[in-house]
């Protein structure tokens, strides 16, 4: 029976769809967005070609709309429960924060979306992070909201709320504090009164001259005083494995915050700074400061951070090379981007790769860590070429053009992204095949090399991109996340992919940064952040 001649089934739609019986409504969406991209009649040159298309395109569409009828009428609206019904922080000493938990039930209908917004000047307060109470649902969420009041004024009372949304269901929860000076010492009982105090720090102090000048307590002494020296550098983070680095403004300044793939156990790294890279051991951490616009490293192994770079010019998307020898990074000067590579251990030794009147629009390191690929924007054209690291020569690398392009983590095979969709190249350039079909930007392969995420959509900084999955050897397709996504990165495990959404017009923009386990059916929450780009500990 033709999909067109009667009314179909969900399942003949879903079929029509090529998705299977479970899908999601989002998922059906993403692949209907998808679907009319490949068939879109515009896209084909061939009379028959194009008529195939537009018939394609009309069981495509009527298939979608029956599936957003059926779900109008089977669907019943989620129904948001917060608990508590506020967070009164009452009286916090100035200076310090403050933390408590709400938490998030839906006892209506299925919902696709959780999202929150907040009241104007909310500066003082913010979502650190989120989670399940069971880890196989995706309600109850129980979400960490901090204070700082550090950004209040002494002595006042602030109110404000944080909105929850749940599809189209909303409900606020009021927040309330108030900034108090430090407390009145308690009173010193008889015994250390002030006279007596200061006859007791006398003998104190008579006591530590006689053991200073012990030749076996005093030397005892001068070491720990040396071990307590107050110019002794404290480490700056401690590396750990499978970690995310992320920034976030604190007391109006971006700092570098990192976390569990869970939200777990989230640290201040008092790094301030954006566009944080980890080094491929682990114990190395490339950033941009703030406020110079520089590029330093930091490690637990320097008192304090190395500055690499100098010039006045913006610089982006900071790479280590495998060997962890280089950064390499793109440098902003009159309207045109070039490639920058500089050796970490001694900053005067960089190479400088400026493609004639073109913008390096992205690259990638080759996995020896002496050649990178570049993805060059000239007019309307998108070639790439070759960077050698050694001679400094910039050659071109293949016949085919695209958005990004990126090794594999063996060197052997190429992914590029095309307004046709995914290519596979070989190390030589050569193509192999197509893997997937429509526009597609943003690649990277999966740390086994067996998969290989993308974004599909507008790119760009907009909103509306969606995180896909693609099977090398079987093409396979698998959503991954809706609309919204704005960056990702595997982890280095291969079992996460994080990603995070929102909107980039904010000042500082408002996004969320997520966790989604490969057996996981749901996303996890990690944090609410101020910048989209994001980062896993090696």
């Amino acid at each position: 029976m033709s999909i067109l001649d009667s009314e179909p089934t969900k399942y003949e739609c879903l079929k029509t769809l090529d998705l299977t019986p479970d899908a999601t409504p989002e998922q059906i969406k993403t692949q209907y967005r998808l679907l009319v991209r490949i068939y879109h009649p515009d896209r084909f040159k061939s009379a028959r070609d194009k008529d195939y298309a537009e018939e394609k395109l009309k069981k495509i569409n009527r298939a979608y709309n029956h599936l957003l009828r059926l779900e109008e009428e089977e669907r019943i609206p989620p129904k948001l429960v917060i608990t508590p019904a506020q967070l009164d922080f009452g009286q916090v000493i100035w200076g310090e924060r403050a933390l408590q938990t709400f938490q998030v039930d839906n006892v209506g209908g299925p919902a696709d979306r959780l999202n929150f917004s907040f009241s104007e000047g909310h500066e003082w307060f913010r979502i650190v992070t989120g989670r399940r109470v069971d880890p196989d649902n995706p309600m109850p969420m129980e979400v960490d909201v901090a204070v700082d009041t550090r950004l209040l004024d002494l002595g006042l009372s602030y109110n404000g709320w944080i909105a929850v949304h749940l599809d189209e269901a909303m409900a606020r929860i009021p927040l309330s504090v108030t900034a108090v000076e430090e407390r009145e010492p308690v009173a010193l009982p008889s015994i250390l009164s002030p006279a007596r105090l200061t006859w007791g720090v006398a003998i104190l102090i008579v006591i530590l001259i006689a053991l200073w000048a012990s030749p076996s307590i005093g030397a005892w002494t001068r070491s720990l005083g040396r071990q307590l020296s107050p110019t002794a550098a404290a480490p700056l983070f401690e590396p750990t494995p499978n970690r995310l680095a992320f920034a976030v403004y604190d007391d109006h300044r971006p700092v570098l915050y990192s976390a569990d793939p869970d939200g777990g156990d989230q640290q201040k790294l008092d790094v301030p700074g954006l566009s944080a890279v980890w080094g491929p051991t682990g114990n190395q951490l490339a950033y941009i400061d703030a406020q110079d616009g520089q590029i330093y490293i930091t490690s637990p192994l320097l008192s304090w951070p190395r500055r690499l770079t100098n010039s006045e010019a913006p610089k982006s998307a900071l790479a280590w090379s495998p060997d962890g020898a280089m950064i390499a990074y793109i440098e902003t000067r009159d309207g045109h981007n070039n490639l920058q590579a500089v050796t970490v251990n001694d900053d005067q030794n960089r190479r400088s790769f400026q493609p004639g009147n073109a913008s390096v629009a992205g690259f990638d390191w080759n996995p020896d860590s002496k050649r990178l690929l570049l993805v060059l924007a000239e007019e309307n054209a998108h070639p790439i070429y070759l960077a050698d690291i050694e001679t400094g020569g910039l050659h071109p690398f293949s016949g085919q053009e695209g958005r990004s392009a990126v090794w594999s983590s063996n060197g052997t095979r190429v992914a590029v992204a095309s307004d046709e969709g995914i290519l596979l190249l070989d190390g030589d350039g050569a193509m192999v095949r197509a893997l997937t079909t429509g526009p597609a930007h943003a690649l990277a392969w999966s740390p086994d090399d067996e998969r290989i995420a993308f974004l599909a959509g507008p790119g760009g900084g907009q909103t509306g991109s969606s995180l896909w999955v693609v099977d090398v050897a079987s093409g396979a397709l698998h959503p991954r996340a809706p609309a919204d996504v704005v960056d990702y990165a595997w982890s280095p495990d291969g079992v996460y992919l994080a990603y995070v959404t929102g909107n980039l017009a904010g000042q500082p923009p408002i996004l969320y940064l997520w966790t989604l386990r490969d057996s996981a059916p749901d996303p996890q929450l990690v944090a609410e952040l101020n910048e989209p780009h994001i980062d896993w500990t090696r």
